[in-house]
């Protein structure tokens, strides 16, 4: 599976995120659209392919940001012994992923304090802020900020949401 980054900045909005079924990135590690668009037209985004994420299925819900000059990608699901119609069981991972060029090598940066997946993340000037999520048993309510610094993953504790969620999205604004 061959993850992408698009991210687009304006001045309310930074984004980042990895599109886990296609298999091309913009030109740089990052696409930066300049607002405003024109009337009436797109802006204009080159892509180019960013190396396979070390998985032979990929990950679906993970969360994924960029942090230090870095792109991260934690947690998520699978399904390595089977498709569900085949029986096959979600697997869920802690499993830390740093891509530090685009022209490097995926490595294992460090795994989540537990299994987590299909939260909602964004980057922030901390980090990137992962929010809620879950696992096989439940949704979380807990929150965390992932920063990649001087090679390190460090990982701490955010304020938790109200009530659990998953399957979410965040913006920056």
């Amino acid at each position: 599976m061959n993850p992408c980054i698009f991210s687009w900045s304006s001045p309310a909005v930074a984004l980042g995120m990895v599109l886990c079924a296609g298999a091309f990135a913009p030109s740089s590690a990052q696409a930066f659209l300049e607002p405003p668009a024109p009337a009436g037209g797109a802006w204009a985004v080159s892509w180019r392919r960013l190396p396979a994420i070390p998985d032979a299925r990929g990950f679906a819900g993970s969360f994924a940001g960029a942090s230090g000059n870095a792109l991260l990608v934690a947690g998520g699901a699978n399904f390595p012994r089977g498709m569900p119609w085949q029986g096959g069981e979600k697997v869920w991972y802690d499993q830390v992923f740093v891509l530090e060029s685009p022209h490097g090598d995926w490595k294992q940066a460090g795994k989540l304090t537990r299994a987590s997946g299909y939260g909602a993340s964004v980057d922030t000037e901390q980090g990137v802020a992962c929010l809620g999520g879950g696992d096989a048993k439940e949704c979380h309510r807990e929150c965390f900020l992932l920063r990649w610094e001087k090679g390190e993953l460090l990982e701490r504790p955010l304020p938790a949401l109200p009530a659990p969620r998953a399957n979410a999205c965040a913006v920056k604004s």
